[in-house]
């Protein structure tokens, strides 16, 4: 219980802090695809942290006196528009009881391997130093330097990392208010067809093969970035869709589209495919212009200077696509991407085009996670389907040419993520969108199953789907101590002092608090200092694949 107060106390300080980042550009709050801004606070809140971590992170660390207080001040802009609160049930039940519920997940929650291996100490260099130049030859990991590093770096509690995931189910908790509002409180028939379709899809995630779990959003270990990745793909595409469908587009959609396609992107390189999408609602909407470009403007000011932040850690524009490395500059080797790039590949049983698709897909089920998965998703969207014939009129809402390019767009989507890393956590945002899919083309009219339309049920059904999230145990730990204080803690390991650079794990690999750490003690077998203007960078040069 305890725990869920202090979540519900993170989630509206946050949403306080986006609001107030909103008032400092509008004086109005408007709608953007039909939709309240104020949904999306957090989310906006999140987005800032990141990115102004990032550009500050040029000059300074982010332990820096001075950022901690710039990072304050939207909150002060709260006063600039002062409503009254208006309680009622459905806002309690957004703002107070869907975040208790999700909550609750912190009482069973832990570190995952990768926060270990290399994500809670690249961190800690964004926290105790600006950006180095060549640090992914510490640790190829380094590389994808995602936003969530740096939103992360920013909420640390000594050695308690409990609010790092407090900051991933924020993303969770947006999703789900979103999805109330499209059930109740919008008039949108593709929103409320989204949401029922996806909480369908939530809830038959209980059931099914080896106990369940069909691709749903899930809560994971603290420092993976899966589920607000997908969440955000989702999202970015939702409201592109929605913009072909409106065939018309404000400034402020614009802008704000831009800006959350830009957020998908430095979460996880994948979500720069949304780029072919939005090319096609430029093209289609017929906005290609000048004044169209102004509108782009802040997401490709900040998109640049994430993408400078790349090259300076890996020499990278994104890590690991070979093609957009630069070989000429001293830190990178040329084929250190791709080989990262087939390492993970290779990991995730990824497909190419040389193999028998049939032996791959063999092959890719062998893991028990892909065969789960695969076949509770595929009963899953039978259900999603046969509910849609069942209560929906079949009536195109979309016309057949713009159907027949976002199902070659979904395609382009899933071939690459099965040529890349067809994992399971790094599909998820393909998963919602395939069941999103089946949203787009009913009609407005329900012809059957009028108690779908009974709001009792259908805020019980999201309840229930909502509740199904936290894993059991979670509440199992709520009757048993409802007021135990969650503490996440790292591991603290023993060190042996390497030769040529820093120390290793005495024990397995796994670095966790240390920058002086690397996996293997003859990683690195160079270590040069590059002066510049700003401060002092250590060029890292490796022998990790070679």
């Amino acid at each position: 219980m305890i725990t869920s107060l202090y979540f519900l106390i993170f989630f509206s300080l946050v949403y306080l802090h986006g609001r107030g980042i909103y008032y400092i550009f509008y004086d109005v709050q408007k709608k953007v695809f039909s939709i309240p801004v104020n949904l999306f606070y957090p989310l906006i809140s999140l987005f800032f942290i990141g990115n102004l971590s990032v550009i500050f992170n040029f000059f300074l660390p982010l332990k820096n006196i001075f950022f901690q207080f710039l990072l304050l001040i939207p909150f002060i802009f709260n006063l600039k528009s002062s409503k009254k609160l208006k309680f009622s049930l459905y806002k309690i039940i957004q703002f107070a009881i869907l975040p208790s519920i999700l909550g609750l997940s912190s009482l069973t929650v832990g570190l995952s391997y990768d926060a270990g291996s290399y994500q809670l100490s690249n961190q800690l260099w964004i926290r105790d130093t600006n950006i180095p130049i060549g640090l992914f030859n510490l640790n190829f990991r380094y590389g994808y330097s995602s936003i969530i590093e740096y939103i992360s770096a920013n909420f640390w509690l000594d050695n308690n990392f409990i609010l790092l995931h407090f900051v991933n189910i924020t993303f969770i908790t947006t999703f789900f208010i979103l999805l109330f509002y499209f059930l109740f409180e919008n008039q949108n028939y593709l929103y409320k067809r989204t949401a029922l379709f996806i909480l369908i899809f939530g809830f038959l995630d209980n059931f099914g093969l080896d106990g369940g779990r069909n691709g749903f959003l899930e809560i994971e270990a603290v420092s993976k970035q899966d589920t607000p990745f997908a969440i955000l793909f989702l999202l970015s595409n939702l409201f592109l869709i929605k913009l072909i469908i409106k065939n018309k587009a404000s400034s402020f959609e614009l802008t704000f589209i831009s800006l959350l396609i830009l957020f998908t992107i430095q979460m996880r390189v994948f979500g720069v495919l949304i780029l072919i999408l939005l090319f096609y609602v430029v093209l289609k909407l017929n906005i290609f212009s000048i004044k169209t470009f102004t509108f782009f403007i802040p997401s490709i000011f900040l998109g640049t200077v994430f993408s400078v932040k790349n090259i300076f850690i890996s020499g990278c524009i994104f890590f690991p696509i070979e093609f957009l490395c630069f070989e000429t500059l001293p830190w990178y080797t040329k084929g250190e991407a791709a080989l990262e790039t087939k390492s993970l590949n290779n990991f995730h049983i990824g497909y190419n085009f040389e193999s028998n698709i049939y032996l791959w897909f063999q092959e890719w089920l062998t893991k028990p996670i892909n065969k789960t998965v695969f076949y509770n998703f595929c009963l899953s969207l039978i259900v999603v389907v046969v509910f849609k014939k069942l209560v929906y009129k079949k009536k195109a809402t979309v016309k057949d040419k713009n159907i027949i390019f976002l199902y070659f767009y979904l395609f382009v989507l899933f071939i690459s993520w099965v040529l890349s890393a067809p994992g399971i956590r790094f599909g998820l945002g393909i998963f919602l969108l395939i069941i999103f899919y089946q949203a787009i083309n009913p009609s407005k009219s329900l012809i059957r199953l009028k108690i779908l339309e009974n709001r009792t049920v259908l805020i019980l059904g999201l309840l229930l789907t909502t509740a199904f999230i936290p894993r059991l145990d979670n509440y199992k730990y709520l009757i048993n101590d409802p007021f135990n204080e969650v503490v996440l803690e790292p591991a603290y390991p023993e060190y042996t002092v390497n030769n040529n650079y820093g120390v290793s794990p005495l024990n397995g690999e796994l670095c966790w608090l240390n920058r002086n750490c690397i996996r293997y003690g003859d990683e690195v077998k160079d270590q040069k200092i590059y002066e510049t203007n700003f401060r002092f960078f250590t060029l890292f040069t490796t022998s990790e694949y070679k």
